[in-house]
């Protein structure tokens, strides 16, 4: 009966779109720090690095611009993806509180 309950119940659901949410996040920060800092600093020579604001061209875009977008992002998916609800167990027809 318990199971029932917790196949229907709308959290699950929630839980379920919001780990996708944080798991296709989590591969599009792979993705854009891979992105920007290999092709910028993987087998470059000393003399053709790029400075920007003292840091080497590959760190700054990879690591530095990446985490103020990363961070910029996370917010955004907390605040409009992500939902408050309640932890409390389940509670039947007759008003019992049943445990998980």
């Amino acid at each position: 009966m318990v199971k029932e309950k917790m196949k229907d119940d709308a959290r699950f659901k929630q839980c379920n779109k919001e780990f996708m949410y944080t798991f296709t996040f989590f591969v599009f920060n792979i993705l854009l720090v891979f992105g920007l800092t290999f092709p910028l600093g993987y087998n470059v020579d000393a003399s053709e690095i790029k400075l920007v604001l003292g840091f080497p061209q590959w760190y700054f875009y990879g690591v530095i611009v990446s985490f103020i977008l990363l961070s910029i992002s996370t917010f955004l998916m907390v605040r409009f993806l992500f939902k408050e609800m309640s932890l409390e167990g389940y509670e039947d027809a007759e008003g019992l509180n049943d445990e998980i």
